[in-house]
C-alpha cells in the first residue's frame, strides 16, 4: 500500500495482481485507495481507463465530467464510469474533496457492471449505505498492507461482496425514483435555452418549490446552480476545440450576458475564459 502528502492532498492506495484464472473466475480489482484533495486535483482522461472506475465520495463536493455531461458529488454519492469512456474529475476551487475509489478488473466484475447499467441508466446515483462500501474498501488495503495475511481468495471474497452490495443498493435508488436526473438530462438537452424553474416545473408537472426541494436534496446544488455548471462545462469545450469569440460562446451557452459569464467561469475555473483558452492552447 502506498501513501502520499503532497501540494494536492492526501492519498492512500492499494494495488494487487491477480492470477488469470482469478480474472476468469472471481471479482477482481486493480487498485482501491482513498483521497483527501484540495483544489489543485485534477484528473483528466481523455481516453478513459483500461479499467472501469467506482467514485465514493464522503465529504464535501468533487465535480465529474464524463463525456461532456457535467455530475456534482456530494456525500453518498456513487459514480461508476465505464472503461475507456473520456472523463476528467477534480476538487471545484478552494473546496475539499475526500473520496474513496476503485478500479474492478477481470470477467466477473465486468459482468457485474454491465447488469448495473442495465438496472441503472444514470452515472451517478445516491446511496444511504455509503459507510459499508468504506469498511469494505478499507478491509482490503488492510488486507494487502499486512502482506503475511494476504489471500487472493479473501481479496475476491470482499471484493464480490462490495459489488454485490452495489447492485443491491442500486435496485432501491434507481434513477427513475429520483427527479433529479430527469432534470438534469432535460438541462443538458436544452442548455442553450432560456430554462427557467417555472419552465422546469411544467415539464415535469411537479411544483417550483417541491422541485428545487428535491434537486437540492438529491445533488446538492439548485438547479440553478448545476444548470450553470452545464453551461460552463460545455463553453470550456467551445473554448478549446472552436475558434468562436468570448462572446459567441457565451450565447451559444445560453449565457447571452457576457460580463455574467465571465464573472461565473472565473468563479469556477480560476481564470477568464480568454486566458482559459490561451493555457490550453499552450498544452497542445
Amino acid at each position: 500500500m502506498y501513501e502520499i502528502d503532497g501540494e494536492f492532498g492526501k492519498v492512500r492506495l492499494a494495488n494487487y495482481v491477480f492470477s488469470q484464472q482469478a480474472m476468469n473466475l472471481l471479482a477482481c480489482f486493480s487498485g482501491v485507495g482513498w483521497h483527501r484533495c484540495n483544489d489543485l486535483y485534477h484528473i483528466a482522461r481523455p481516453n478513459g481507463c483500461g479499467d472501469a472506475l467506482i467514485l465514493f465520495t464522503v465529504s464535501g463536493n468533487g465535480a465529474l465530467n464524463v463525456e461532456d455531461r457535467m455530475f456534482c458529488l456530494v456525500p453518498g454519492s456513487i459514480a461508476l464510469i465505464p472503461q475507456a469512456v473520456r472523463h476528467e474529475y477534480y476538487t471545484p476551487k478552494d473546496g475539499i474533496w475526500e473520496f474513496y475509489w476503485a478500479h474492478p478488473q477481470g470477467t466477473i466484475s465486468n459482468a457485474i457492471l454491465e447488469y448495473f447499467f442495465h438496472l441503472c441508466d444514470d452515472t451517478v446515483f445516491h446511496s444511504e449505505n455509503i459507510g459499508m462500501y468504506i469498511e469494505k474498501i478499507e478491509t482490503i488495503m488492510q488486507y494487502i498492507k499486512n502482506k503475511e495475511s494476504l489471500s487472493e481468495m479473501t481479496l475476491c471474497a470482499e471484493f464480490s461482496d462490495l459489488m454485490y452490495k452495489l447492485l443491491s443498493d442500486t435496485r432501491d435508488h434507481t434513477v427513475p425514483k429520483r427527479i433529479s436526473g430527469s432534470v438534469i438530462r432535460y438541462m443538458e438537452k436544452h442548455y442553450a435555452e432560456n430554462i427557467s424553474i417555472k419552465k422546469l416545473s411544467e415539464e415535469f408537472y411537479v411544483s417550483p418549490s417541491h422541485l428545487i426541494r428535491c434537486f437540492k436534496k438529491e445533488s446538492g446544488y439548485t438547479p440553478y446552480e448545476y444548470l450553470g455548471m452545464i453551461r460552463l462545462t460545455k463553453a470550456c469545450g467551445l473554448l478549446e476545440y472552436t475558434d468562436m469569440s468570448v462572446e459567441q460562446v457565451a450565447e451559444a451557452v445560453g449565457m447571452p450576458h457576457v460580463g455574467r459569464f465571465i464573472t461565473k467561469f472565473k468563479k469556477l475555473k480560476g481564470v477568464t475564459p480568454g486566458n482559459y483558452r490561451k493555457q490550453y492552447v499552450g498544452l497542445l
